[in-house]
């Protein structure tokens, strides 16, 4: 019974290379583990930063549904947003950006109120 028992346990350790390989072919995966894990470290960096961005815009978001005010535009290049808004006063908005973000530019004019952070 022991000998059945080993030999059954030989039979399927010695095919799962093979579905191994055949798994690899058939997702086009990369060969080695190095590339694989090459690959996973590429896109956990690229899910990290996009988490980030994602609750930036929450937040900023988050403040029209609060405090009221138009959001003429937000835009984000280079790991720093431009918000304009209108009708809401500047203080309001600049207290409660600053509470997460650094700001790098406050501006009022023609009752638009734009403001730069970087994150």
């Amino acid at each position: 019974m022991l000998f059945i028992k080993v030999f059954i346990n030989n039979n399927i350790v010695s095919s799962v290379p093979m579905q191994i390989d055949n798994i690899k072919q058939k997702y086009n995966m990369p060969s080695s583990t190095i590339q694989a894990n090459s690959i996973m470290k590429k896109l956990n960096k690229i899910s990290d930063k996009q988490i980030i961005l994602r609750e930036a815009y929450k937040y900023i978001f988050n403040f029209k549904s609060k405090y009221g005010g138009t959001m003429i535009s937000c835009n984000y290049k280079n790991k720093s947003f431009i918000i304009k808004f209108k009708n809401i006063k500047a203080k309001v908005l600049v207290d409660y950006l600053e509470k997460r973000y650094s700001l790098t530019s406050a501006v009022v004019k023609d009752k638009v109120v734009t403001i730069g952070l970087s994150i």
